[in-house]
C-alpha cells in the first residue's frame, strides 16, 4: 500500500467519525451544564404545583391510586413503558390513565395569555393499532360498563343507549386529542407532538406499540427489525418537558 493511499483512508476515516465526535462534544441534544439555582427553582416550582393540585401529587394523577402513591404521579419529564404479553391489557390500562387526566383537567390563564394546566392535563395520544371510532368505543365501554361489542351489534336496550349518549356529552370537552395514523416516522410523530403543543397544549403524550413506528425518514416504511435497533427507536423527543 502506498503512502498517498493511505492518506487517503486516513482522511476518509476522518470524515466519517466528524459526525460522532461532534456528537460527542455537543451532545445528542441541546443543552449542557445549567446553574444549581436553575434546578432549584425547578424543583420549589414542582413542589408548589403538588400543593395546589387536587391530588397533592408532582406530578400528574392517573386516577389509579396506588401508581400514582408509588410514583407521585406522570413526572413531565418521564418516558414511561408499560410492557407486558399480548392481551395483558396494556392497551386498556394507557387509555384509562389518558382519559383520567384529560377528565380531570382544569387550566387557568396567565398574565402573558398562555393557558397553564393546573390540574390534570391536555393528552395526545397516538393510537397506532386502532381507529379513533375504536378508542372511543372503548372508552365509552369501560366509562358506561357496557361491553364494547355489545355498543358495536347494536345490543343495547334504550337505557344503555341514554347511559351512552350522556357519557359521550359529558366527554366532549375533555382535551384529548387522537391522532390514528400508522406507521408514521418518529420524526413525524414528534412534530406532530410540538404542532399539538403550540396548538392547543400538551402534558401528556402516549403513544401505542411502538414496533409500529418507522424508524426511517418516511411515513410507512414497516416495521422496525426485531433485534439490534431498539435505542435507534426510541422517540428523540421523550426528554422534553412539556
Amino acid at each position: 500500500m502506498t503512502r498517498r493511499s493511505t492518506l487517503r483512508r486516513a482522511s476518509r476515516s476522518r470524515t466519517r467519525n466528524g459526525g460522532s465526535t461532534k456528537l460527542a462534544e455537543t451532545g445528542r441534544y441541546d443543552g449542557g451544564f445549567q446553574r444549581f439555582a436553575t434546578a432549584l427553582t425547578t424543583a420549589v416550582d414542582m413542589a408548589a404545583r403538588a400543593y395546589q393540585r387536587d391530588g397533592k401529587l408532582s406530578g400528574l394523577a392517573t386516577g389509579l391510586h396506588d401508581v400514582d402513591r408509588m410514583m407521585g404521579g406522570l413526572q413531565s419529564s418521564d418516558l414511561v413503558v408499560l410492557a407486558g404479553r399480548p392481551g395483558m391489557g396494556k392497551t386498556a390500562l394507557a387509555t384509562n390513565m389518558a382519559y383520567n387526566i384529560a377528565k380531570a383537567w382544569r387550566g387557568e390563564v396567565r398574565p402573558d395569555g398562555r393557558m397553564e394546566s393546573v390540574n390534570g392535563g391536555i393528552v395526545g395520544f397516538f393510537s397506532l393499532e386502532m381507529s379513533a371510532e375504536q378508542l372511543a368505543t372503548r372508552i365509552i365501554a369501560e366509562q358506561t360498563e357496557i361491553p364494547s361489542f355489545r355498543i358495536r351489534r347494536g345490543e343495547i336496550d334504550p337505557s344503555d343507549f341514554d347511559r351512552i349518549a350522556q357519557m359521550a356529552r359529558e366527554m366532549e370537552t375533555i382535551p384529548l386529542y387522537i391522532d390514528e395514523t400508522g406507521g408514521i416516522s418518529i420524526s413525524q410523530l414528534t412534530a406532530r407532538a410540538r404542532r399539538l403543543k403550540r396548538q392547543r397544549g400538551l402534558d401528556l403524550l402516549v403513544g401505542g406499540l411502538h414496533q409500529l413506528l418507522s424508524g426511517s425518514g418516511q411515513a410507512g416504511a414497516g416495521r422496525p427489525r426485531a433485534g439490534g435497533d431498539r435505542n435507534h427507536h426510541r422517540p428523540q423527543g421523550a426528554g422534553e418537558r412539556t
